[in-house]
């Protein structure tokens, strides 16, 4: 996607995983969110509620632990992502982030 003087603008999810090792910081989420939002990156984001899985009986055995929130954030790199997730709660805490590019059908 393209905004602005043709500069190029990404789009990504970021995704939070529940397997964080140390009590996540619910306090540290205004200030991390403020951060993105003073940084035009955050476009949105939501908690997710507990989830239903359905799988094949052929399938691998899933991941170990859950989604249980994302971000969606434009940047211009996965370097730049990757700069957006100093401070995130669940990061800090021991959890699992992901960052996956959106791509424009």
């Amino acid at each position: 996607m393209r905004i602005g003087d043709d500069v190029a603008v990404e789009r990504w999810l970021i995704l939070m995983h529940d397997d964080a090792i140390e009590g996540e910081d619910g306090a540290a989420w205004e200030p991390y969110l403020s951060r993105l939002g003073e940084a035009g990156a955050l476009l949105g984001g939501s908690s997710l509620g507990p989830a239903s899985s359905f799988r094949s009986p052929l399938a691998a055995p899933g991941p170990p632990s859950s989604i249980v929130g994302y971000l969606l954030v434009q940047a211009d790199s996965a370097d730049d992502v990757a700069a957006l997730l100093e401070g995130n709660p669940v990061l800090v805490a021991g959890g699992t982030v992901e960052d996956r590019p959106l791509i424009p059908d």
